[in-house]
């Protein structure tokens, strides 16, 4: 049974206290619109104007409205006009920009898109139509390539997906554009993000639940585990719709500290489960299902903001304490991986690259480059491992072009051992095959 069909149920159970709910809420929603502008025949322009000269008596009216929840039938021109989606839309492109996006096929994450458009949402009536399923395509395709240095990343489509309920599709386009960029920056290309505010997570419920905080570092619960995925969707697929679809009306104005808060707030109402269990494992499952089955979104929300709000200046320091750290971390990780393949494909071994890496490093302390090292630091390191008659000015420059994979007149750690390694390591066939590229101009 789908989530979706226990929140139906849980709603015809309380229907009349929904609907009276539902009209009293509409009501304060349609005179706050109609007094902005957003509604009752003034310009969008207009509106937004209202909204950027009077934003601090805007918000006095807004912030209550927001935590009690928007009406479905204003969500979409709310998101649209509050996220600054506008301006993004006015900054970033010139027109038809997202049709011209959707005239290329260059875009390499077709498969992995493929395969994720029957993951998401199902049961969901939208997507199992192969009008929903077309623009969750044509969506993710578009922004893979507006944005190559991310292309596409699974959670991505649970995004797309939610925005697609209730935005346009170019709408949905320029909304995931802001989340991925603005409020969830280096989450999808590095995930350094995710580890910086994962650790952020940890600090604060150390503050707001020590007993909690400190129970979980005794069974050496691995919070990654549940807040990777919360961070990365957030809170799609985790919460009941009516939760999620509260979650992120406060998103829209709070940020991304509503995340961290609600966060908090599950961590919360789960204490006395989570004291009581010293299995990693089974605290793992009570917080999930904790999450899944909070249909009372009202005291959700109340408990999220009980606690003490978290405000971007403090997010902004936390973030700031841990980045370091993180950079760190994920640098060695990939420096590991790196060394693992490269041992496997080439024949040096652990020691000798890492006697490689060594001296990479002092070159590129000297390039321009962050990740990389120029074509004199190569010509240095080229210097410093092949034979004195093998060290030739015009060999080398043959050799650095052949190996710029990108052509950014770069060579990174990588390629530079791919190259020595069929210089100095190679098979005979593996070497004659060099010459040939290396001086072939017709094949």
């Amino acid at each position: 049974v789908s989530h979706y069909e226990i929140y139906e149920n849980y709603r015809l159970k309380n229907q009349t206290f929904f609907a009276a709910t539902q009209q009293l809420l509409e009501l304060k929603w349609k005179v706050f619109l109609s007094r902005i502008g957003l509604i009752g025949g003034k310009s969008i322009r207009n509106a937004h104007d209202i909204f950027t000269h009077n934003y601090s008596q805007t918000l006095v009216h807004l912030l209550p409205l927001i935590r009690m929840g928007i009406p479905d039938k204003y969500r979409r021109v709310v998101w649209w006009n509050f996220f600054g989606l506008q301006k993004k839309l006015k900054q970033n492109s010139p027109n038809l920009y997202y049709q011209q996006l959707l005239t290329r096929t260059d875009s390499p994450f077709k498969t992995s898109i493929e395969k994720d458009l029957l993951r998401t949402f199902p049961g969901h009536p939208l997507f199992e139509d192969e009008c929903g399923a077309t623009m969750l395509r044509r969506v993710l395709c578009a922004y893979a390539i507006r944005n190559p240095n991310i292309g596409y990343c699974q959670s991505m489509n649970f995004l797309a997906g939610m925005l697609l309920m209730f935005l346009d599709e170019e709408e949905a386009f320029w909304m995931l554009s802001a989340i991925i960029e603005d409020l969830l920056p280096d989450y999808f290309n590095t995930m350094i993000g995710v580890a910086v505010d994962c650790q952020v997570f940890v600090e604060l419920l150390k503050k707001s639940e020590p007993k909690v905080a400190k129970h979980l570092q005794k069974i050496d619960f691995q919070y990654e585990l549940i807040l990777s995925p919360w961070f990365l969707c957030l809170f799609v697929s985790h919460l009941p719709t009516e939760a999620l679809l509260r979650i992120w009306d406060c998103m829209i104005i709070e940020g991304f500290s509503i995340i961290l808060q609600v966060g908090l707030a599950l961590f919360s109402k789960a204490t006395k489960e989570i004291i009581e269990e010293e299995e990693p494992s089974y605290v793992l499952k009570i917080i999930r299902n904790f999450a899944m089955t909070q249909f009372n979104c009202d005291e959700l929300i109340n408990l999220s903001f009980d606690n003490k709000k978290i405000n971007l200046s403090e997010l902004s320091h936390l973030r700031t304490k841990f980045w370091k750290g993180a950079i760190s971390d994920f640098r060695e990780k990939q420096r590991l991986k790196d060394f693992k393949v490269l041992t496997e494909k080439t024949r040096f071994t652990k020691i000798e690259i890492q006697k490689l890496y060594n001296q990479f490093l002092l070159c590129k302390k000297r390039s321009l480059f962050e990740n990389s090292i120029d074509k004199s630091s190569f010509f240095k390191i080229l210097n410093n491992n092949v034979p004195a008659n093998w060290r030739d000015s015009k060999l080398a420059i043959y050799l650095f072009n052949y190996f710029d994979v990108n052509k950014d007149s770069a060579l990174t750690f990588t390629e530079v051992v791919n190259c020595l390694s069929i210089f100095l390591r190679g098979t005979v066939q593996s070497k004659v095959n060099l010459w040939f590229n290396l001086f072939d101009e017709n094949n």
